[in-house]
């Protein structure tokens, strides 16, 4: 068990769940360090944070970055880096050079790269037979056209969205939820998780729906489904169009997935060596948009969920934090949507005292007893800035009814009344965000992420 103080140094200080896990870990004792490419970001003025160190941008210049790191953990004496971000992509690559001056909490790249790619992902679960939606590849003009007219002739509703994506940025939902028509090829999915009692339903990708003409793709219950290369396609225009020019691409593609109604989990899961040492599985009802990043995290006890984690990690030797997208249906089974390899917002919902920095600093320990460790029953978070938008929809929608009572009782992850400067520096990172948007043309939230993002490029 780790007794004495640490320096430890974190990357992607703009996050939230940095200043969350700063705040744990120098209330545990440790002196904390922040590693940052944004010029504002909320570690940067925290109490929690010993010093702040503007390095170069990990997307644009990796080596630079790299090499920065290098210089402050041997300056600084730092014996751990919990990469937070994308940024870890670039840290993986560069590991064996940091990993000569401290411990580095990163799992190799390539592990890392298949489980962020949207459609790699979903064949590593087909291939250990957890339910995970149809899903196609889509890396050229006509791979699209001919997915979607093949949809549109199925009946069938698709989600489309880049295999590099992040924050549900750039996803297209289907414009009506067709309820899907079992395939004969596909086999009878297999009864999952318990049912969780209702809640609020969101639509997801998921099912068995032949995707693109000619080969094979997942099923539902995690075989193949052979497709019809032949089947007449009915003229029409492609709704929606594909992207233009470099936007979809061998090197940009896309993923369509069939659609499937049900109730969005979220997990977040400390692991060593293919074992969880920490996990979290919340609700997320309310997003920055349709289908935009959570900004209201409710735990809650979903052991199925953790079931369907332990499947998907065992026997990998994964060390580090990770993070995955699931929707359950209303007879409990659960469909594997998204990983994210990297810390996520299930983070905060370990207040103090839960023992998050324990998995993160003594993970073989928790480990070698069996031990997971959980928030506490009940806990709530949430981004309070954000979350006052969803409340002017909601009053245009419905009414505030719902938003109140999820919002009572809920702690800002930002806010601290002995830590106010962060809380503080929120405008100051939106505006950043903002100019950066306006002048590279994208929107608020791939700006967040423009200069930290990992779409597969090498190292």
């Amino acid at each position: 068990m780790t007794t004495r103080p640490l320096r430890i140094l974190l990357t992607g200080g703009r996050a939230p769940v940095a200043l969350e896990l700063a705040r744990l870990l120098h209330r545990a004792g440790h002196r904390v360090y922040a590693a940052e490419s944004a010029p504002h970001h909320l570690c940067r003025r925290s109490a929690a944070v010993e010093r702040s160190f503007h390095v170069p941008p990990p997307r644009q210049q990796p080596q630079d970055y790299l090499t920065a790191l290098e210089k402050v953990i041997g300056q600084w004496d730092i014996d751990l880096l919990i990469p937070l971000c994308e940024e870890i992509f670039v840290i993986a690559g560069g590991s064996e050079r940091l990993k000569r001056r401290c411990r580095v909490l990163v799992a190799p790249l390539e592990l890392l790269h298949e489980w962020h790619h949207k459609y790699r992902f979903i064949q590593r679960g087909a291939s250990l037979g957890l339910p995970v939606p149809a899903t196609a590849l889509l890396n050229s003009r006509e791979a699209w056209q001919a997915t979607m007219s093949l949809a549109a002739a199925e009946g069938r509703s698709v989600v489309l969205k880049p295999a590099y994506s992040r924050f549900a940025s750039r996803v297209i939902m289907p414009a009506a939820k067709v309820g899907p028509r079992r395939d004969p090829a596909a086999a009878e999915p297999r009864k999952g998780a318990a049912a969780e009692p209702p809640g609020e339903r969101l639509g997801g990708p998921g099912g068995a729906m032949p995707l693109r003409s000619g080969g094979a793709i997942p099923s539902r219950s995690g075989g193949s489904i052979p497709l019809r290369s032949d089947r007449a396609m009915p003229p029409r225009s492609i709704q929606p169009p594909p992207p233009e020019g470099s936007e979809l691409s061998e090197t940009s593609p896309w993923v369509a997935q069939d659609f499937i109604a049900g109730r969005a989990i979220c997990t977040y899961s400390v692991v060593h060596d293919g074992r969880i040492v920490a996990h979290a599985a919340y609700g997320s009802r309310y997003r920055t948009g349709k289908t935009g990043a959570s900004v209201h995290f409710e735990y809650m006890e979903h052991e199925g969920a953790l079931e369907w984690v332990r499947r998907f990690l065992d026997g990998t030797g994964f060390c580090g934090q990770i993070g995955f997208d699931l929707i359950e249906q209303n007879g409990g089974e659960l469909y594997g949507i998204e990983c994210n390899p990297r810390a996520t917002s299930g983070v905060h919902l370990f207040e103090s005292g839960t023992g998050l920095e324990r998995a993160l600093l003594s993970p073989e320990e928790l480990a070698a007893e069996g031990v997971i460790i959980r928030p506490r029953p009940g806990s709530k978070a949430m981004l309070a800035l954000p979350m006052l938008g969803c409340g002017w929809r909601e009053l245009l929608r419905r009414g505030l009814g719902s938003w109140l009572g999820a919002v009572r009782g809920t702690r800002d992850v930002i806010f601290r009344a002995d830590d106010l400067r962060p809380w503080l520096e929120q405008a100051q990172v939106v505006y950043d965000a903002f100019r950066t948007a306006r002048r590279l043309g994208i929107t608020l939230t791939e700006a967040l992420t423009y200069d930290i993002e990992w779409n597969g490029e090498p190292s």
